[in-house]
């Protein structure tokens, strides 16, 4: 995948000008931070930053697949409603297929200016408010640096909520070994790449998805003298419903790598505040495995110790909350939230509305009234979506509480797991009780 790339030769490039790995000691350009720790030297380099290396490797890419994925698949899905009979239009004609995607392309097309919109605000906040002030201008005149950290009256400490010492002002530090210049253009082109261009086409694309269920919703169809109704003639107790896997399955995929990485951007703000650790992992993995180790099988005592602050760090202190983490954070999280409100709020009415029509309209045999009695439209089997819930509360305590990321990345991977197999499973389970073959070398049944 082209970004994976572009996030591989942009790790190569920090490790090939030695900005992987670096140590921080609290003096930038000889002048010493305010009240900084003398023992602490602590490891802010590229690689050891989660919102950046695995980001651009990882997190990024893998959101963006699963949008532009869920993307791709909406047309397939409007295909399969009006092949089963389940988008229909009301009065029983013929239903229009030609004219109903034309309208959706206006639809979509109109819902596309949000997300323009939306990269040209990322570019204009992270650039002139946030690159500018923390990388820029360190860089671009380091002689500046002594006026601004050697100032008495307004102390820079190393929580300070707007200037943050990592790697992308390392040729500041002592024992620095690249120019202040090279630094500059790498850090510039992190920015662009990961915070400008990658987050940007996240937060556009979610930003886009509610076109859907704007397009589907009751009053629009009926509107137009359409309406969706459930499959009574399904062998599934999803009723039809089921060709909004794919739609649902990579959105929820792709708001799962998005959360993680807007908790990578926070549990990295709180790293760069706190000289307590000396690397990220030491804050977010080795404290709980030393909690859970020195307590043994005293499980209250642990759970009491992981559910408090690791050493008071529950995030920038005093108020100290810097552009990135406000913004990106916050923005991240509330669009992932609504956007996921809005689908799941469309799926539970749809289902209801279209099934009271059915009754409505009469002539419905015994066996079809019980189908739709025992309807689950949820259309994700193998990912209930109380897990969903929970998965999204251990989110929101990692938060204030970043023992817990290390939870939370333990349940991630296993809903990965148990979630392929249960696919797995669902889909041989369905596809041999109706007498098909599920793989080529499958024997007929």
């Amino acid at each position: 995948m082209m970004f994976a790339g572009i996030g591989v030769v942009l790790n190569l490039a920090a490790w090939f000008l030695g900005l992987g790995s670096v140590a921080f000691d609290g003096v930038v350009a000889g002048q010493p931070l305010h009240e900084y720790p003398e023992v602490a030297v602590r490891e802010v380099g590229f690689f050891y930053a989660p919102n950046w290396a695995i980001a651009s490797v990882f997190l990024i890419p893998g959101s963006i697949l699963f949008l532009f994925s869920a993307r791709a698949s909406v047309e397939p899905t409007f295909d399969a409603l009006i092949e089963r009979g389940m988008l229909r239009r009301i009065d029983g004609e013929d239903f229009d297929k030609e004219n109903f995607l034309h309208r959706w392309e206006v639809v979509s097309a109109r819902w596309m200016l949000g997300p323009i919109a939306i990269v040209s605000i990322v570019f204009a906040v992270t650039i002139p408010m946030d690159f500018m002030p923390v990388v820029w201008q360190w860089l671009w005149d380091p002689s500046s640096v002594s006026s601004i950290i050697g100032n008495d009256d307004d102390p820079v400490s190393i929580n300070h909520g707007v200037y943050e010492f990592d790697w992308s002002i390392a040729a500041l530090y002592s024992g620095a070994d690249v120019h202040p210049l090279v630094n500059l253009a790498f850090s510039f082109s992190a920015y662009m790449i990961v915070a400008v261009v990658g987050s940007g086409t996240i937060l556009a694309v979610f930003f886009w998805l509610p076109a859907m269920p704007s397009f589907l919703r009751s009053t629009n169809l009926r509107r137009h003298g359409w309406e969706i109704v459930p499959d009574i003639n399904s062998d599934e107790v999803r009723c039809g419903f089921e060709v909004f896997e794919p739609f649902y399955r990579h959105v929820v995929w792709a708001s799962i790598f998005t959360c993680v990485l807007a908790l990578s951007m926070h549990v990295q703000n709180v790293f760069l505040r706190s000289p307590t650790f000396e690397h990220i992992g030491a804050m977010t993995f080795s404290s709980a495995i030393q909690i859970v180790s020195e307590n043994g099988t005293d499980f209250g005592k642990i759970v009491t110790l992981l559910l408090r602050n690791s050493d008071g760090v529950a995030g920038p202190t005093g108020g100290d909350v810097n552009l990135q983490f406000g913004i990106a954070f916050i923005g991240i999280l509330l669009l992932v939230g609504i956007v996921m409100a809005v689908l799941l709020t469309w799926l539970s009415i749809t289902p209801r509305l279209g099934a009271a029509a059915l009754r409505k309209g009469g002539g419905l045999k015994a066996e079809h009234k019980q189908a739709l009695d025992e309807m689950l439209a949820w259309p994700l089997p193998d990912m209930p979506r109380k897990l969903l819930l929970a998965m999204a509360l251990i989110l929101v305590l990692s938060i204030y509480l970043v023992n817990l990321v290390a939870l939370l990345l333990v349940v991630l991977a296993v809903l990965f797991i148990t979630s392929t197999i249960a696919k797995m499973l669902w889909i041989r389970t369905t596809h041999r009780r109706n007498g098909q073959k599920v793989y080529e070398d499958d024997e007929d049944v």
